[in-house]
């Protein structure tokens, strides 16, 4: 699915130009899915913001699964670099 971003006051929205199946996450899974009989972790959002060695990291939840913790990590990439590297690789958008 592609990802569509609008920048507004430096801050990106991601909208879907499709519905989204229900968001589940599993300790031991990934995007494609998860093995055995595992319920998914119950989300506890956080919208917590800091800054670690000059970045800005963002953690929009966690989820609370019955074998640990699950966390999403996210941090703001200028797109100068976003831009290098896919010009290293020889990587086109879209």
């Amino acid at each position: 699915m592609p990802i569509t971003y609008e920048k507004a006051d430096y801050n990106c929205r991601w909208i879907p130009n499709q519905p989204m199946r229900p968001w589940k996450v599993y300790f031991n899974g990934n995007f494609w899915g998860h093995h055995g009989n595992e319920k998914a972790g119950r989300e506890i959002p956080l919208h917590k913001q800091f800054i670690w060695d000059g970045e800005v990291w963002y953690i929009p939840a966690v989820y609370n699964c019955s074998k640990g913790v699950v966390v999403d990590f996210c941090v703001r990439i200028p797109a100068e670099r976003i831009q290098s590297f896919m010009s290293r690789w020889n990587l086109v958008a879209g």
